[in-house]
C-alpha cells in the first residue's frame, strides 16, 4: 500500500460550511475508541484527524467482489468521490483543491508488513492543515499496527486499531504504519481499494497514468479536471440559501 498521504489540520481551519456540503450520517471511530458522529461533529472529526493520524469510518463503504472485472468502472465514482471523504478533506482546508493521486486494488495476507511512512514525513508533519491522506476501503476485516510516535520520530511502540469489512480507514502519511493485515479467517487474501488525496497547497509533485486519470475524469463528470498530470477534487460550490 502506498506510504504517500497525510493529514493536518488546526481547530480554525475547518472553514467549509455545512451549506456547501451533504454530511452523510457515518460513526467515527478514534484511536482511543472514542466514537464521534461525521454529521453533527464534523469539526472534532477534522481535529482529531490532525492529532491521532488516522481515524474509522464505520459501514461507510461499498462492499464489491474482486472477481467482478468492471467493479473499478461500477463503484469507482462512489468511492474515488466519497461524500464523507469530501466532508473532510473540504472542511480542513480553506483553499486550493485536492489531488486524486493514486487508485487500486491492495490485497492482503495475515503476514503483518513493517511500518512505513511517506519519505517527506517531516515535511508533511510540519504543515499546519491537510497534506494528503490514504482512504482504504476494506472490503474484508482488517488489523493496522500503529506507531504512538505521531508526528515525531518512530518509537516502535505501537497500538492495534481493528476494522471490518466495509469501513474506511482514513490515515495520514506522516504517520508512521503498517498495511492492513487479516488477524483471524481464512488464509486466502483480503484486499481493500485504496484511494490517495494530494493537498494541492502542500505540494503538485505527483502524476497518475493517462488511463487510470481518463477512466477517473469520465466517471467524475464535472467534479474533477485534468491538469497536467493530475486529476483535480474541485471544491464545492456554495448552494444557494
Amino acid at each position: 500500500m502506498p506510504h504517500q498521504i497525510c493529514l493536518t489540520l488546526s481547530p480554525k481551519k475547518c472553514h467549509q460550511s455545512n451549506n456547501q456540503m451533504d454530511i452523510p450520517q457515518i460513526e467515527v471511530i478514534k484511536t482511543n475508541g472514542d466514537k464521534l458522529s461525521l454529521q453533527t461533529n464534523l469539526e472534532n472529526v477534522v481535529q482529531a484527524l490532525e492529532k491521532d493520524g488516522c481515524l474509522l469510518l464505520k459501514n461507510a463503504t461499498s462492499r464489491i467482489s474482486p472477481h467482478d472485472v468492471s467493479f473499478f468502472k461500477s463503484h469507482a465514482r462512489d468511492i474515488i468521490l466519497h461524500s464523507s471523504v469530501k466532508a473532510i478533506l473540504f472542511s480542513a482546508q480553506p483553499d486550493e483543491d485536492f489531488a486524486i493521486v493514486h487508485y487500486m486494488l491492495y490485497k492482503f495476507g495475515q503476514q503483518p508488513g513493517k511500518l512505513g511512512r511517506d519519505k517527506r514525513w517531516k515535511e508533511m508533519a510540519a504543515v499546519p492543515g491537510v497534506v494528503a491522506i490514504n482512504c482504504v476501503h476494506l472490503q474484508e476485516d482488517a488489523v493496522f499496527e500503529i506507531d504512538k510516535c505521531g508526528r515525531k520520530k518512530d518509537t516502535g511502540d505501537t497500538i492495534t486499531m481493528r476494522a471490518n469489512a466495509g469501513d474506511i480507514f482514513i490515515h495520514c502519511t506522516w504517520l508512521n504504519i503498517t498495511p492492513p493485515h487479516r488477524e483471524v479467517g481464512p488464509p486466502d487474501e483480503g484486499y481493500a481499494i485504496v484511494v490517495s488525496y494530494l493537498w494541492l497547497g502542500f505540494s503538485e509533485d505527483a502524476w497518475m497514468r493517462s488511463t487510470m486519470a481518463e477512466m477517473i475524469l469520465h466517471v467524475a463528470g464535472e467534479d474533477c479536471f485534468r491538469s497536467k498530470d493530475l486529476v483535480i477534487w474541485k471544491r464545492p460550490k456554495e448552494k444557494p440559501q
